[in-house]
């Protein structure tokens, strides 16, 4: 049983990094947390609508959250990731 939720949690975690826009964003935020989205979309170079979309992605997955910096929302990492999910990231 405990197997099979590890390889389930596993599986969670290589889908959610399988995605060349959600791995920039994470690689973004490693380097700068609390960024709004504006300027994410600006950093990777892409729509907003992509970018929202991946935020939305991360955030469901638990790899990031957001917060509040004045009146707009601002994205970082997670620190309650796992240890299997922080040494992923700290590789970007």
């Amino acid at each position: 049983m405990k197997d099979t939720r590890q390889i389930e949690r596993l599986e969670k975690i290589f889908k959610l990094l399988a995605n060349n826009h959600r791995l920039a964003i994470i690689k973004l935020l490693k380097k700068e947390p609390d960024l709004p989205v504006w300027y994410i979309t600006q950093k990777t170079q892409s729509n907003v609508k992509t970018v929202s979309k991946h935020l939305r992605i991360l955030l469901m997955g638990g790899i990031i959250e957001r917060g509040q910096h004045l009146n707009e929302a601002v994205y970082y990492l997670s620190p309650k990731n796992s240890k299997l999910l922080k040494y992923i990231i700290k590789q970007l």
